[in-house]
């Protein structure tokens, strides 16, 4: 719900919320722009999605915008300098492991419980030149009694090529729908319960009932484009597998179905006023 307006700029009135994200930016000449974001924050709260995300980020009209978290709780770094372009986001780099780090953390501020946790990303081209990639996640093997593990991954074994979300579970994989590396668009995964995963390929879902929760949710901060894994010898970003581009994540607490399919749909309309 809507709660009043408070930010007056050429006229224009904007959502409170839109309007402490706009405080933040670095550029706010453009008026469509602006208009997007608070269609799609206002979107979020009439859904009852925008109280459990952690943060989420968008692709702007420059890299510094764009790593501006919508709510302000976690802005997003680059590691390395990614390449960004307004028409696809930020692009990894497989030879120098360039990602995005989203700084949300399990034990830091962040909504994510073992049980309760969803995270996005919006792919927008693929390095057709590898077969495995990460889209986002996080790993930490010091983690005792939990191992937290959650990710969205292609990894290719001696058997088969799988798109998975782990979302805790250490053993057997969400699978997730549509073919492994030509899949591009929202790709995301909720758990609400230690039994059930959800996966998401853009509009197409998939709901596994019987993972459970095996490992903890992590206690270091989530990547896209790669994962960050935290072992006893080392704790650092993996290696970045593919120059797969990315124009928004997001990552908090577990979402319904219906409220996946909506985050989903809310993303696909702010993208598609970039082009996308």
């Amino acid at each position: 719900m809507r709660f009043g307006y408070r930010y007056l700029m050429g006229g224009r009135k904007y959502d409170p919320f839109a309007a402490a994200h706009f405080a933040r930016m670095s550029d706010t000449s453009d008026s469509w722009l602006l208009n997007n974001l608070e269609t799609l924050i206002i979107g979020l709260q009439n859904d009852a999605i925008w109280d459990l995300i952690d943060d989420l980020c968008v692709i702007h009209n420059n890299d510094t915008d764009s790593l501006l978290g919508l709510k302000g709780n976690f802005d997003s770094i680059k590691v390395g300098t990614p390449a960004f372009s307004t028409a696809t986001g930020f692009t990894m780099n497989k030879t120098s492991d360039y990602c995005i780090d989203t700084n949300i953390v399990q034990s830091v501020g962040s909504q994510i419980q073992n049980d309760d946790m969803h995270m996005w990303a919006l792919r927008t081209a693929i390095d057709v030149a590898e077969t495995s990639s990460i889209v986002m996640g996080a790993y930490d093997q010091l983690d005792t009694g939990n191992n937290g593990l959650y990710d969205l991954a292609v990894i290719a074994d001696a058997s088969a090529l799988a798109f998975y979300a782990t979302l805790g579970n250490g053993g057997t994989t969400a699978l997730m729908p549509g073919s492994a590396r030509s899949v591009t668009g929202f790709l995301g995964a909720t758990r609400t319960s230690a039994a059930d995963v959800e996966t998401r390929s853009n509009a197409t879902n998939a709901v596994y009932g019987s993972l459970a929760s095996t490992h903890g949710a992590p206690s270091i901060s989530i990547t896209v484009g790669a994962r960050r894994g935290r072992y006893t010898s080392f704790d650092a970003i993996e290696p970045v597998l593919a120059n797969d581009a990315f124009a928004g994540w997001g990552v908090g607490a577990g979402l319904s179905s219906t409220q996946m399919s909506n985050l989903r749909s809310r993303i696909a309309t702010y993208m598609s006023s970039r082009g996308l």
